[in-house]
């Protein structure tokens, strides 16, 4: 299961950093995301947090480092600070649609289906928001159809958590005591 969550947060990183947006630069706040991203390439997640941690003291406005700090804690399962890193992405970097995905895709994975379903939402209003640039921020084809499958599969968990429900429900029937 950690492997699992290694990788999926992996693909999650790799795919904003294969988009350009981590720098190639060698300022300071760059060295210690650079640093944090090979720790965490190799699976050394404790180090890789404290490294993030330094690179987002450095440049707090930075959603990259919110990016590589949701995918490391995610591997790490520490569910808080993945979901406040996911949030920091978007309110640093509100128009690049991918970040809605990748949000949205963990949301869903924690079995939190309304608010996956809200944050996907944000996906479609990207482009209404101030310093949208289709050819940075628009979703490719892989990505709309990653969105389009996200978007079923929450509708099906619904429709079968209200089945679950119900059959749970049915199967008390035997237990439950009416009162007078």
């Amino acid at each position: 299961n950690r492997t699992l969550k290694t990788f999926t947060a992996g693909i999650f990183f790799v795919a904003i950093s294969s988009c350009g947006l981590i720098s190639g630069g060698k300022g300071r706040c760059e060295k210690y995301t650079e640093e944090a991203f090979g720790k965490f390439q190799m699976a050394s997640f404790e180090d890789a947090a404290k490294s993030i941690k330094k690179a987002i003291k450095c440049n707090p406005v930075k959603s990259q480092n919110y990016a590589l700090q949701a995918a490391i804690h995610e591997s790490m399962g520490d569910t808080a600070t993945a979901l406040k890193a996911h949030s920091n992405v978007i309110k640093y970097d509100s128009s690049y649609q991918a970040n809605y995905y990748y949000y949205a895709s963990y949301l869903f994975r924690l079995n939190r289906y309304d608010e996956a379903d809200e944050i996907i939402k944000g996906f479609d209003n990207a482009p209404n928001k101030q310093g949208y640039n289709p050819k940075k921020d628009a979703a490719n084809k892989v990505v709309l159809d990653k969105v389009d499958r996200l978007r079923r599969s929450i509708e099906m968990a619904r429709e079968e958590s209200v089945i679950i429900s119900q059959l749970e429900i049915q199967n008390m029937g035997p237990l439950i005591r009416y009162s007078k």
